[in-house]
C-alpha cells in the first residue's frame, strides 16, 4: 500500500491504493484508515476533504492507531480540523503516548508543564518526557535534564541533569549542548553533585 500511494512513479497508482485501502479499511485494518486519512488531508488521488480525513484518522485511532492517534492531536493542536482544541489535542497525545508513540509522549509532557489542555502539573511533565527520552526523543532528553538541574518535577540531581544533556546533545539538540557546556563549566570536577 505503501508504494501505491507514495512510492516512485513507476509503482505509484491511487486508484488501486484507494481501492487497496477501504478494502482493508472494511476488514478493520487501521493503517488503511491512517493511509486514507492522509490522502483526504492533502488530495492524493482525491480532492482534499478535512471532513474524511477525520473520519479515518478517527476510525484508525478507534482500533488502536497510535500514529492516527498522534496525528488528530496535531491536528486539533493546529487548527487543522477546525478550530484549535488544545484539550482534544492533549487528551488524543494521551492515548497515543500510552500506546509508545514517542513524539506524544514529549507533546503531553510539554502539555503538562505548560498547562496547555490540561492542568499544569510539573510531575506528570516530568514522567511523559522521561518515557519519550528513554525512547530517544532529544527535546524530551533536554527537558528532563532542565528537570534535574532546577528540581522542576523531580529533586534536582546534577549528574542526571549532566548524563540527560549529554545523551541530547549526542542527538544534535543544539540547547542540550549548550547547556552541557554551561553545567560542566560550573562545576568542571567529575562526582561533583550539588
Amino acid at each position: 500500500m505503501d508504494d501505491l500511494f507514495f512510492g516512485s512513479r513507476a509503482k505509484r497508482n491511487h486508484q488501486q491504493a484507494h481501492a487497496l485501502a477501504r478494502l482493508l479499511g472494511q476488514q478493520g485494518q487501521a493503517i488503511a484508515h491512517r493511509y486514507l486519512g492522509h490522502a483526504y488531508e492533502i488530495g492524493i488521488g482525491v480532492a482534499p476533504d478535512t471532513t474524511l480525513a477525520l473520519f479515518h484518522w478517527k476510525k484508525a485511532a478507534a482500533l488502536g492507531d497510535t500514529e492516527s492517534q498522534a496525528t488528530l492531536a496535531h491536528a486539533y493542536a493546529q487548527g487543522a480540523v477546525g478550530k484549535k482544541s488544545f484539550r482534544k489535542a492533549a487528551w488524543w497525545d494521551r492515548k497515543a503516548a500510552k500506546g509508545g508513540h514517542t513524539t506524544a509522549q514529549y507533546n503531553l509532557g510539554q502539555a503538562y508543564a505548560t498547562g496547555t489542555g490540561v492542568v499544569k502539573d510539573p510531575h506528570q511533565a516530568f514522567k511523559w518526557w522521561l518515557k519519550a527520552a528513554k525512547n530517544g526523543h532529544a527535546k524530551a532528553q533536554c527537558n528532563l535534564a532542565v528537570a534535574y538541574e532546577t528540581g522542576v518535577g523531580t529533586q534536582k540531581n546534577r549528574r542526571a541533569a549532566t548524563r540527560w544533556y549529554s545523551r541530547a546533545a549526542n542527538s544534535g539538540d543544539e540547547l542540550a549542548r549548550r547547556n552541557l557546556t554551561r553545567l560542566r563549566s560550573t562545576f568542571p570536577h567529575k562526582g561533583v553533585r550539588k
